[in-house]
C-alpha cells in the first residue's frame, strides 16, 4: 500500500504525539506544588524505568521496512539522532504537508537533538569490580540508550551493549575483558541510571515537552486554516477536499 506524502506525514506526527504522551504526563511525574521553576520528580522508580525504557524506543531508529513515511532514513548518518525520529521532525520542518510553516515543530526537534549529540562529562566514575576511577566522555544520547535498554532487559540480552562499552572504555585507555564489564553493569546502572539520567530527567521531560507544544501550535495552524475546531475535523475536511485519499 502506498500513501500520499499528507497522509505520512499525518502517521508519524501521531506517532511522535502518542509516544510523548506516554512519557511526560502526571503519571509518569509528581505534580509540582510550586508554579516557580523546579526539577520534575517520578512518582515512584517504576515510573523512572518506564520513562526510561520509552525515551530509549523515542531515541531508537523506526524500521524503514515497517513505517509508512516518505522520510528514508539518512544515508549518512552523521549525527546519532539522525537515527531516530528526531531525523524525520526535522524533515518535516524544511518540507511540510499538512501545513505552510512547521519552522517551530523543527527548532524544536533540532534543539533536543543538538542537546543528545553533545557530550557528556562524567568525572570520577567509580567501577568497584574494575577497581577502577576515571572521568567518562559519551554523548547524552548513547547514554541513554544504554540506560533505557539496560532497564528494559535482562543482563543476557545486553551482548551487544556490553561490546560498545567495552569499546568506550578502551576509547577511556582501559582494555577490559568482556566477561569483567558483564560483571560491572552494576556500577554502571549506578552511575549512569541512578546519578546521571536522574540529574538530566527534567530537562529531558522539558524538551519533550516542547516538541509537544510546537507540534500542537502546527497542528492547530492547520486547523485554523481549515476552518475546523479539531484534528479529527480537520481530517475530514482534508478527504473532502480530495488531499487525502480515504481508500
Amino acid at each position: 500500500m502506498t500513501y500520499a506524502a499528507i497522509e505520512q506525514e499525518a502517521i508519524l506526527l501521531k506517532a511522535v504525539w502518542d509516544m510523548i504522551d506516554d512519557m511526560v504526563n502526571f503519571e509518569i511525574f509528581q505534580y509540582p506544588v510550586t508554579s516557580r521553576p523546579t526539577n520534575l520528580l517520578f512518582e515512584s522508580g517504576s515510573h523512572k524505568r518506564v520513562f526510561a525504557i520509552l525515551l530509549a524506543d523515542f531515541l531508537a531508529q523506526p524500521k524503514p521496512s515497517a513505517l509508512p513515511f516518505a522520510f528514508a532514513p539518512s544515508g549518512q548518518a552523521s549525527r546519532e539522532t539522525d537515527r531516530t525520529y528526531l531525523f524525520y521532525l526535522e524533515a518535516i520542518g524544511r518540507q511540510p504537508q499538512l501545513g505552510p510553516d512547521a519552522s517551530g515543530l523543527a527548532a524544536a526537534a533540532s534543539a533536543f537533538a543538538d542537546w543528545l549529540n553533545a557530550e557528556c562529562y562524567c568525572p570520577a566514575v567509580w567501577l568497584s569490580e574494575l577497581d577502577l576511577s576515571l572521568d567518562l566522555r559519551v554523548s547524552r544520547i548513547w547514554l541513554l540508550k544504554v540506560v533505557g535498554d539496560a532497564n528494559k532487559h535482562n543482563f543476557s540480552r545486553l551482548g551487544e551493549r556490553v561490546k560498545q562499552i567495552r569499546k568506550m572504555l578502551a576509547r577511556h585507555g582501559h582494555d577490559i575483558d568482556e566477561g569483567r564489564v558483564y560483571r560491572t553493569l552494576p556500577d554502571f546502572h549506578h552511575w549512569f541510571y541512578r546519578d546521571v539520567f536522574s540529574y538530566h530527567a527534567s530537562t529531558i521531560a522539558e524538551f519533550l515537552d516542547q516538541i509537544r507544544r510546537a507540534l500542537f501550535d502546527y497542528l492547530e495552524k492547520v486547523c485554523s486554516k481549515l476552518r475546523v475546531r479539531t484534528r479529527i475535523e480537520a481530517v475530514a475536511s482534508a478527504v473532502r477536499r480530495g488531499l487525502i485519499d480515504p481508500g
